[in-house]
């Protein structure tokens, strides 16, 4: 499920829970690029996340890219077991190793 978390309009983040999977790709794609296109400090709350597939993540890192350096260590959070178990399994640094070795903090792919 991708729903905009409307519980505070001048820090309004978007929410992604349940399975993000190569069905919900298309959606988590549209959603994501018109979110981040019309905020000034995204945040993507992922928390409520329970499986999230590569393309999905693959998806995840690209909204990462496209918005300015400094605001990329905020986006995701809290970051969930399933996508460390993802970037695991993928052979990716985890987010809480250091920031500059973050393939999802860094600034190009």
């Amino acid at each position: 499920m991708i729903e905009p978390d409307r519980s505070s309009e001048a820090d309004e983040s978007l929410c992604l829970s349940g399975e993000v999977d190569s069905y919900a790709a298309a959606e988590l794609h549209g959603k994501l690029g018109a979110y981040l296109a019309g905020s000034t400090r995204p945040r993507v709350d992922v928390s409520g996340l329970q499986a999230c597939d590569i393309l999905s993540l693959q998806l995840l890192y690209s909204a990462a890219a496209s918005v300015p350096s400094e605001l990329r260590t905020q986006l995701f959070s809290p970051f969930p077991e399933c996508l460390m178990k993802s970037c695991v399994e993928l052979g990716l640094p985890l987010p809480s190793q250091e920031p500059a070795a973050s393939p999802l903090l860094k600034a190009s792919l």
